[in-house]
């Protein structure tokens, strides 16, 4: 129906062109005849790609709009009508086939059909385009980070940080991959952003499912102690966290300015840094929590990453330096309706080492608005000593005209909420045994 609609107002536009310059009959034509071109486009990107099927389908408006003007125009030129249609038609063919051309070199696939199964998935949810993802996806060894937390009950809670990237939107691949993860464990998981890409987006769930088993056999493999240190924070051109959670540290990186993903060689160099100073693991995270239209990844190499990566050894040093004996954690969640948020909406994490109370709020989303940041900042002030404001990075709320949804852009009262649930998780604080 809106095909239809934009064509005819394609041939008023022209007809009314015509009248004016005392043109009508071959205005009609032109107009009935240039109507194939863009039937003949749309109708091989979202239904059938073949030019022959497609034909009877792309020249009927034509058809019958000829045929109602052959019997009222004096001069119906048939044979300008015929030559103006198979132009118009020739050239939808071969602009469609200069198209599919590059990525029909670069990867042998019909561009076509990735265009109709992107859109079956925004319609309905198809994942044809994961076949897509899986003839071109490259195998590779994706390290995943796992802290367990333990009461007398057994596991209250996991922090978990793997190495690979929750895109590339909608349900497709690595999207809505923190759901993907915690849907397979009875207990709170807090799947945190790491430094990656799109180049290391998980290509089906099956891929996201390995990432859950190798979390179960780390839970499993862990052991376990008591011990802790204070959050100790270093800032630069950014800000970098750590804090240890038995043996293991949590390095955090949190941008002062407009920050898309950073490349995973950043995060690799951070624990190659702290490993210097540690005998036990390093998880490097990305908050991933100020974003701006246009905003740039961050790459490996540039003065910024440098800086990241010395202020993580920094960090490290320092929390080394403010070891506790027992740690207190508590966890908290809430789920949130709104369409910048994912399915897990917001979680907390609490700590308390030493007196410092320390509250790591993951929404899951991607990314967030420097407004919403704020605005969970000075909620929190009164509420923690040190807080840490993180997103997911999950792509599935970028479903969007522009793909631009960060934590913030719809959501409200974004500050009571985390204030409440990070209240709930303070009162959860109990001391707890942590493996990592």
């Amino acid at each position: 129906m809106l095909l239809s609609f934009l064509c005819m107002l394609i041939v008023g536009c022209l007809s009314i062109i015509g009248f004016l310059f005392n043109k009508v009959s071959i205005s009609l034509i032109f107009g009935y005849s240039s109507v194939i071109w863009l039937r003949h486009i749309v109708l091989l990107a979202t239904s059938n790609s073949s030019h022959i099927k497609s034909f009877p389908a792309s020249v009927t408006q034509t058809l019958f709009g000829f045929t109602a003007f052959y019997f009222m125009l004096p001069e119906p030129k048939t044979t300008l009508w015929l030559l103006f249609t198979a132009i118009f038609f020739f050239s939808a063919v071969a602009f469609i086939e200069i198209a599919k051309n590059p990525m029909k070199k670069s990867f042998g696939l019909n561009g076509l059909e990735l265009l109709k199964h992107g859109l079956a998935h925004l319609t309905d949810g198809s994942l044809e385009l994961e076949s897509f993802f899986e003839a071109n996806g490259e195998e590779i060894d994706a390290d995943v980070g796992v802290l367990s937390f333990r009461n007398k009950k057994g596991i209250k809670a996991a922090v978990v940080v793997p190495n690979v990237h929750p895109g590339p939107f909608g349900k497709l691949g690595g999207s809505n991959l923190p759901s993907k993860i915690a849907e397979n464990f009875d207990y709170p998981v807090f799947v945190l952003h790491s430094a990656s890409t799109h180049d290391l987006n998980p290509v089906n769930a099956d891929e996201c499912m390995k990432i859950a088993n190798a979390v179960k056999i780390g839970i499993n493999d862990v052991k376990y102690t008591s011990e802790g240190s204070r959050l100790v924070k270093k800032e630069s051109k950014a800000v970098v966290s750590a804090q240890f959670f038995g043996d293991t540290v949590l390095i955090v990186h949190s941008p002062l300015k407009p920050t898309d993903d950073l490349e995973p060689e950043i995060g690799a160099a951070s624990v190659l840094k702290a490993k210097k100073i540690l005998s036990g693991n390093a998880f490097f995270v990305d908050t991933h929590n100020y974003l701006k239209k246009g905003a740039d990844s961050v790459n490996f190499g540039s003065e910024l990453s440098s800086d990241i990566i010395d202020l993580a050894e920094s960090s490290v040093s320092s929390a080394k330096g403010n070891m506790v004996k027992k740690m207190r954690v508590g966890v908290s969640s809430k789920k949130v309706c709104s369409d910048d948020v994912g399915d897990l909406g917001v979680m907390a994490l609490a700590t308390e080492a030493d007196k410092q109370r320390t509250a790591y709020l993951l929404w899951d989303g991607n990314n967030m608005t420097s407004d919403a940041r704020k605005e969970i900042e000075k909620s929190l002030e009164d509420v923690v000593d040190e807080s840490v404001i993180l997103t997911t990075d999950n792509h599935s709320v970028n479903i969007t005209m522009d793909g631009f949804n960060p934590v913030g852009s719809a959501i409200k009262n974004i500050g009571s909420v985390s204030r409440d649930v990070v209240k709930e998780a303070i009162d959860d604080l109990e001391e707890v045994d942590i493996g990592g």
